[in-house]
């Protein structure tokens, strides 16, 4: 199963290795943490004058080291377990088998917090009782309320 977080959850991964989770996904995330950082350092130099947020940056460079040049660009070296691509000669790994995947059967995922099934038409008198009388929630359904 995947998992895309988005905020912090109170989760963590050995939480969701526990529950299943095979990938974690972040989307934007790392992005939006780092604009986050952006505006507030932004924010004190135009407010104050000052920069105490620039305190906080990486001096040390770390993220070159954990985001190394791709294969390819300056540097990049072919080693045995690649081979040169036939229409750029940029070193690609080897070729893979592409059989897919069998896809999974179906399960029912019990977690801390919920429970993860397919739905069915047993299910139907519960969903309706916990969304008839919220008035907040139709706004972002499709149709309805009834």
């Amino acid at each position: 199963m995947n998992f895309l977080n988005s905020g912090p959850f109170g989760l963590t991964v050995s939480d969701l290795s526990g529950l299943g989770v095979r990938r974690i996904s972040v989307g934007g995330s790392l992005a939006r943490v780092a604009w986050t950082a952006f505006i507030r350092a932004a924010r004190e130099i135009a407010d104050k004058g000052t920069f105490e947020n620039f305190a906080a940056r990486d001096a040390e460079c770390r993220a070159q080291r954990l985001l190394p040049r791709r294969p390819g660009t300056a540097g990049a070296v072919m080693t045995l377990a690649s081979e040169p691509d036939p229409a750029t000669g940029r070193p690609v790994g080897l070729e893979v088998d592409a059989t897919p995947a069998r896809l999974p059967g179906l399960v029912v995922l019990e977690g801390r917090f919920g429970r993860l099934e397919k739905l069915a038409a047993h299910h139907a008198a519960s969903l309706w009782d916990a969304v008839k009388d919220n008035g907040t929630l139709w706004p972002y359904m499709a149709y309805g309320p009834f």
